[in-house]
């Protein structure tokens, strides 16, 4: 891999970005984390619902060796299968990796084999810091009727991703200025880990060279009903809470969900393409494992979500991609991996399956959520 220059370019928020007031995120090291500790990393988690976590062995040097090689990737191998495209609302345009814990799919290692490396040394870092993490807020934890979060972090069907964002100089979407790239959600799994995400730009020879840019790195959140830039480091790994925290167990704690939405950069005239290089990690539930929101193993779900999403896909993708996010509140690693609440007629009910997932999975307003009920699905 070449060494990774610095160019001084200095990464430009979009219009309003600059007014969203920085917030320092609550950082531990879970190393020599005290009791104490313990308890204000919950609270942070609790009110928040963001941490970091400092004192990872050469995580910053693993970090950047991983967004350099995957970005190289979606840039040269950018006919590959693998790697999903999408337009977001502003324009910019992502590129995704999406991977399971099983690791890079064949055909993009043997494409991008300094990408492989970096990904299974980046892989097994996030491993060890996740099972720490797990292991400290267990340790806590007072409910011995509650869900413990080491088995999952263990053997949970946890996916991986990598999004290269880019914002063209001209882009193709008529939709309006929008301040946000990425707009308001929250994640649907348990959390997301993720690392402070970087910039790059293209030279002219074709190498990637760092762009400085702001630290908030792109991320805003809500905090208190306003929109806030978390400041970020390059050498923490960050613990976000996601809605499954709610609703797929009992975990002993009331962790807060973070919306959350990303600032892509404005086009810096004269200067080439800026990339921003993101890398998560979604934490789900293992397959065997019965969710308490809908009585079923999470392994059962995936498997009837995928099965209506391949059911509809004969209507159009359109469709199948309004189906599929409803309002707009989850966060996907690739556009065919949206989490569905799973609906079926109830007591009196003379609707279908279909019908009742259709109805309750769409509805953007209060009437259409109404006809949900009325359905008795």
């Amino acid at each position: 891999m070449h060494p990774v220059g610095i160019v001084s370019v200095l990464v430009a928020a979009v219009a309003g970005a600059t007014n969203y007031p920085p917030y320092q995120v609550p950082s531990f090291d879970l190393n020599t984390i005290t009791t104490d500790g313990q308890h204000a990393l919950v609270r942070a988690l609790e009110t928040s619902g963001i941490v970091a976590v400092r004192g990872i062995p050469d995580f910053e040097a693993t970090r950047l060796a991983y967004l350099h090689t995957a970005t190289n990737c979606a840039a040269s191998a950018h006919d590959l299968d693998q790697l999903l495209k999408k337009e977001l609302v502003d324009g910019t345009q992502r590129r995704t990796f999406s991977m399971n814990m099983q690791g890079l799919n064949d055909q993009v290692a043997e494409r991008c084999p300094a990408f492989a490396i970096a990904h299974a040394r980046y892989a097994s870092t996030i491993d060890t810091a996740t099972a720490q993490f797990a292991k400290t807020l267990d340790g806590i934890n007072k409910d011995l009727t509650s869900d413990l979060l080491a088995p999952i972090v263990q053997e949970g069907l946890h996916l991986d991703h990598f999004h290269a964002y880019a914002k063209p100089a001209v882009t193709t979407t008529n939709a309006p200025h929008h301040r946000l790239s990425l707009e308001l959600h929250a994640d649907a799994g348990l959390m997301i880990v993720f690392a402070k995400s970087h910039f790059f730009t293209e030279t002219t020879n074709g190498k990637l060279e760092q762009a400085t840019e702001d630290k908030a790195g792109g991320l805003v959140i809500e905090l208190d009903g306003s929109l806030v830039r978390p400041t970020l480091k390059d050498d923490e790994l960050y613990f976000m809470a996601g809605e499954g925290l709610q609703h797929w167990g009992q975990f002993g704690h009331k962790f807060h969900p973070v919306v959350h939405g990303m600032v892509m950069p404005a086009d810096v005239h004269g200067l080439p393409e800026v990339v921003r290089a993101f890398a998560g990690r979604m934490l789900l539930l293992p397959a065997q494992t019965i969710m308490r929101n809908t009585g079923v193993t999470f392994g059962e779900y995936t498997k009837a979500t995928t099965r209506h999403l391949k059911s509809e896909a004969s209507s159009g993708e359109e469709s199948v991609m309004s189906l599929a996010c409803p309002v707009g509140r989850v966060l996907r690693a690739s556009d065919s991996s949206c989490t569905l609440s799973i609906w079926s007629p109830g007591p009196g009910s003379t609707a279908t399956k279909e019908e009742c997932m259709r109805q309750c999975n769409i509805w953007g307003h209060a009437d259409e959520a109404q006809l949900c009920l009325d359905m008795k699905c």
